[in-house]
């Protein structure tokens, strides 16, 4: 399942990606018609202008998506952001959490 986080405004070579591992943190809230996933533990900087880059951490899940994901998140999952380039193509994968257990949901 792909969820889309947000769109870079130069090419992705400008970008460094951080990963704390100890700080990655996923949290799904479920609101029973749509759900928040946040998470935490990543800073995107860019590289020439020496500037933390503002990320969106959060995506409303709707519809089809939100049915997937509750079934991906009931099980053993992985979370990996993919970086692409200007034409969606995948140049780099950076995994952020790995989880064995099922996740704590919240119902609102």
């Amino acid at each position: 399942m792909f969820l889309k986080a947000g769109q870079l405004r130069h090419a992705s070579q400008y970008y460094r990606f951080d990963v704390f591992l100890d700080r990655v943190l996923v949290n799904f809230n479920d609101y029973h018609l749509a759900a928040d996933l946040q998470w935490t533990g990543l800073l995107v900087s860019h590289k020439l202008l020496d500037v933390t880059v503002q990320i969106d951490y959060r995506i409303k899940i709707f519809g089809s998506d939100l049915c997937k994901a509750r079934k991906l998140l009931s099980g053993p999952y992985f979370i990996v952001m993919h970086i692409c380039d200007e034409k969606d193509e995948n140049i780099e994968m950076l995994l952020l959490k790995m989880c064995w257990v099922n996740l704590q949901v919240c119902l609102h």
